[in-house]
């Protein structure tokens, strides 16, 4: 069985990193978006595309945008 990796983000106002959950990616897949550059997942043979920047609702309500840190290994 091959690792798998999620996508982590971190939030540009409070500071939070978080992975979206709907994404994971395996192993096999990794090098290949790393060294092409391409930010494409291969989870459960479905395709997401990968965002530089994602909206976060911070703990006191605040909205921020958080940014692409890199894949996280589990």
């Amino acid at each position: 069985m091959s690792d798998t990796y999620k996508a982590i983000y971190k939030c540009c106002l409070c500071g939070k990193k978080f992975p979206l959950p709907k994404i994971e990616i395996y192993s096999d897949n990794i090098e290949k978006i790393i060294s092409d550059f391409q930010l494409r997942s291969y989870a459960s043979g479905r395709n997401y595309l990968l965002h530089l920047t994602e909206k976060h609702r911070c703990k006191d309500g605040s909205l921020g945008f958080a940014d692409f840190q890199g894949f996280k290994k589990e």
